[in-house]
């Protein structure tokens, strides 16, 4: 596994002072970035890009936070670094054939139903 690289600081994951890991922005990269290339990158480098906090946008917070805010609080807990590599790793494996194939076949089910929707809206009138 290669060493994780923090893309604000430049600094890896064993760089990091002992006991405060917590107060590191989290490193989004899946558990197998040697792996990413075609899709995958650009699944990755979307997910990463969507996860750095910016005052401006989402409050500040990161898209995981927000995904993992159980309510509409308006100050989310911070994401912690594992929960960082499983989003980042199943946002990679989206790029997959698998799981390309997976967000098609919901795409045609989610056309379907909204195509089964209006023919029943129009046949209400």
């Amino acid at each position: 596994m290669t060493m994780k690289i923090c893309r604000h600081c430049g600094l890896t994951e064993d760089d990091r002072p002992k006991g405060q890991k917590e107060l590191w922005e989290p490193i989004h990269e899946g558990l197998h970035p040697e792996r990413v290339r075609g899709a995958e990158r650009v699944y990755a480098d979307y997910w990463a890009k969507a996860n750095i906090r910016s005052p401006g946008l989402n409050s500040g917070f990161s898209a995981l936070e927000w995904v993992l805010c159980p309510t509409k609080r308006s100050h989310p807990e911070p994401a912690g670094q594992w929960a960082s590599t499983v989003a980042a790793t199943v946002v990679q494996w989206l790029g997959t054939n698998c799981g390309r194939a997976m967000v098609l076949e919901c795409e045609r089910r989610i056309e379907k139903d909204r195509y089964i929707r209006e023919l029943q809206i129009l046949g209400a009138r």
